[in-house]
């Protein structure tokens, strides 16, 4: 019997996103260097452009320069200890980046959007299909998921499964968080 190769198992996922209707970009290719540069060096983890793309897509109406500090502030979160990040942008991504911006004269405060699930009160979804729907976020915008201080969060209801992305550590927890 023939031992399924990491290749193999790629080659297959990578199948399997172009069914659901996901484009594949060669990861090279999006290299400072490659044909189709989406960052400027290879510290850059955030596709900025990806990213930005997706806050207007997920949050209409709200203003270019909102967008712009939003990302900012995804990008750069400021917080001290790769814990406080996670968790802070844990918050971020299940309850939204709270936001001021002016509309006209008045001052309008929001929760942005990181990340829309397309109803969380689906009761019929369960944590495994959020966590596959992640999983299609992760391959929309890969740069959200790759650096140290980010996580990766699955939460439906009172579950919730929480992975420290690259922490060497190797912290995990889970329901209690």
């Amino acid at each position: 019997m023939a031992l399924i190769t990491e290749d193999h198992l790629e080659q297959q996922c990578l199948e399997w996103f172009k069914e659901l209707g996901y484009a594949y970009a060669f990861a090279p290719h999006l290299a400072p260097d490659g044909t189709s540069p989406e960052r400027t060096d290879f510290r850059q983890v955030i596709l900025t452009g990806r990213l930005r793309s997706a806050l207007q897509r997920l949050n209409p109406g709200v203003p270019a320069s909102t967008i712009e500090s939003a990302l900012l502030q995804l990008a750069n979160p400021n917080v001290l200890g790769l814990l406080a990040s996670n968790r802070n942008f844990h918050r971020w991504i299940t309850q939204g980046l709270p936001i001021t911006y002016l509309d006209g004269n008045q001052q309008v405060g929001i929760r942005l959007k990181v990340i829309g699930f397309d109803d969380p009160a689906d009761h019929k979804a369960d944590i495994w299909a959020a966590f596959n729907q992640l999983q299609t976020y992760k391959q929309d915008i890969p740069g959200l998921f790759t650096s140290p201080q980010h996580e990766v969060t699955v939460a439906k209801g009172y579950q919730t499964t929480v992975e420290l992305m690259n922490a060497d550590s190797g912290i995990k927890y889970g329901d209690d968080y």
